[in-house]
């Protein structure tokens, strides 16, 4: 997952160079610009990776809080065997690794009211099905493992829905 979280923003930046260069050069040779910017790219970490999309953008990208959580839990699972360690921690007291992300809310809505929506079981009389979105946080303290509940992946997946969403925004727009 952390791969292709990685080159989500890297063929973003790919496209975006590319895009910008054929309009100086009509004769690009885009398949050898398309790898010589992959083979460059692929050495950024992941902060330089996020700022360098940002560059090509005219807004920065809304999940850049949560990719930079999720790069924390994959550095803390890579190099020190899913443990926790104050070198990963990312809150203010350094004692914590906070996953952040956003996921989908299913809902009813009847005025002011709202209902979580649950599978097989009706919801109150005249209220609307609402889709929504809501952030999150996944914690774990120093010392403890990195593990996920089905339903903890499953929010982190809803999280890459909406990175995709705003690439995908970002492509229609015009660049900076």
């Amino acid at each position: 997952m952390h791969q292709c979280i990685g080159a989500t923003p890297q063929r973003f930046i790919i496209f975006r160079t590319i895009a910008g260069e054929l309009k100086l050069n009509s004769v690009l040779d885009i398949e050898a610009r398309e790898r010589a910017l992959s083979q460059c790219l692929r050495s950024l970490s992941y902060p330089d990776l996020i700022a360098r999309a940002n560059g090509l953008c005219s807004a920065p990208l809304i999940m850049e809080k949560q990719i930079e959580t999720f790069n924390k839990a994959r550095n803390c699972l890579e190099h020190s065997g899913g443990v926790v360690i104050k070198r990963f921690c990312n809150n203010p007291q350094q004692d914590k690794l906070i996953i952040q992300g956003r996921r989908m809310k299913l809902f009813f809505k009847r005025g002011d009211e709202e209902t979580p929506a649950k599978i097989g079981t009706p919801g109150p009389e005249n209220a609307a099905l609402m889709l929504g979105a809501e952030d999150f946080e996944i914690d774990f303290t120093i010392g403890q493992h990195v593990e996920l509940s089905l339903a903890q992946f499953v929010d982190i997946l809803n999280t890459c829905v909406f990175l995709r969403a705003d690439i995908e925004e970002k492509l229609g727009s015009s660049p900076p």
